[in-house]
């Protein structure tokens, strides 16, 4: 399981290692219910931000439930924790002492929306005489955690020709992939009694779907030589990508949200070149070729193009609040004791998950906060 010696240092190897999913909710639920300094209230929704005019400091926030109730909670330190569209939306929606939302004083909040841009079909590699590592295709076992290798540019290639973060996550080819399928569904049909009709039935509906899949596959090539490239990409921060509130409304009665997602050039610009450069450096280092499937760059993006799921930006970090919404400790420009946690602080995305940098962020904002509360630099409510 080694990993593919290349000549040049313009595609690298790296490691991506496998996390058990963890549900924060159902992990560390006891722990917070025992936890002395923490109360927590389920099912409580935060439907404003109540500040003074002008606004300096929050206040106060109002809460509502669906049952019916609300109730207001007074602090000396807000963090809104509620991810890359509801961080945004919260200050949108806080409007009495700003018409704009609160913090929006430069038009910051919302903008800067990012996501990490997947394409699961857009190339193979065709090996030549070997198979690649399964380092590659499938991962392995070190001490105890599943690791797997991923191919990226390097940071020396982005830099030159000014591309985001890419990574090609290398898989078996679809009709080598399902050969153990069809052995156990082979199985299941010979050892299981079925009426002769349905079983009639099922061996057709076997033989076409083959046929559909050999019918697509070049002839010439070994099924056990082709490769899938799943890309995975960093999306370049853009501020007409934003959420906007609409004249629709909840079930609480707050502004609902629409979601602008644009892309730029340079988005293309990257999967497209660095499809060029993986084929070079795969032709060069005598592993094979790579073919994309993305035809000219002027072309418009694949049906297939989607997001992670990983809502990034929004309520971007900067120093200037021109340019975002909070500073390098998290607060809110101009806000004393209000800060935000989560991916909607991002200024770039990068291409990896983004939960470990989250989490990471948490909990340096958790040790500024207490220490700010320590020295007593937020006024009592």
């Amino acid at each position: 399981m080694r990993p593919i010696a290349f000549q040049a240092d313009r595609v690298r190897s790296h490691v991506l290692h496998y996390s058990p999913p963890t549900r924060f909710g159902a992990v560390y639920r006891e722990e917070i219910r025992k936890a002395s300094n923490i109360t927590a209230y389920l099912g409580a929704n935060v439907i404003d931000l109540e500040c003074p005019s002008p606004p300096a400091y929050v206040s106060g926030v109002r809460v509502a439930c669906l049952t019916g109730s609300s109730f207001r909670v007074n602090a000396r330190a807000f963090i809104l924790a509620a991810g890359g569209l509801e961080n945004a939306r919260l200050l949108l929606i806080s409007n009495k002492a700003q018409p704009a939302g609160l913090a929006n004083t430069y038009d910051q909040v919302g903008r800067y929306f990012m996501e990490h841009l997947y394409l699961d079909r857009a190339a193979i590699i065709v090996s030549r005489e070997t198979r690649i590592s399964e380092f590659y295709t499938s991962g392995h076992w070190s001490k105890g955690k599943r690791v797997r290798g991923l191919l990226s540019l390097s940071p020396e290639v982005q830099e030159k020709e000014m591309l985001t973060n890419y990574c090609a996550v290398v898989d078996r080819e679809f009709l080598s992939r399902s050969v153990p399928l069809w052995r156990s569904l082979l199985h299941v049909v010979r050892t299981r009694r079925l009426p002769a009709g349905r079983m009639a039935r099922l061996r057709h509906a076997a033989n076409r779907i083959a046929a559909a899949v050999a019918a697509r596959m070049p002839r010439a090539e070994p099924f056990g030589r082709r490769y899938m490239v799943k890309n995975v990409m960093e999306q370049a921060p853009n501020p007409e990508s934003r959420v906007v509130l609409n004249a629709g409304h909840d079930r609480l009665g707050c502004p609902e949200i629409t979601l602008q997602w644009s892309l730029t050039a340079i988005d293309k610009r990257t999967v497209h070149r660095a499809h060029e450069i993986m084929d070079e450096e795969l032709r060069r280092a005598g592993v094979g070729e790579l073919h994309s499937a993305l035809g000219r760059e002027a072309d418009p993006w694949p049906s297939g193009l989607r997001g992670a799921r990983h809502h990034m930006g929004t309520t971007r970090m900067h120093a200037d609040p021109r340019r975002g919404v909070v500073d390098a400790n998290c607060r809110v420009h101009g806000i004393a004791n209000l800060y935000v946690a989560g991916s909607s602080v991002f200024p770039t995305s990068g291409s990896a998950n983004p939960t470990l940098t989250i989490v990471a962020l948490a909990l340096r904002l958790a040790e500024h906060v207490s220490r700010s509360l320590r020295e007593g630099r937020y006024a009592a409510p």
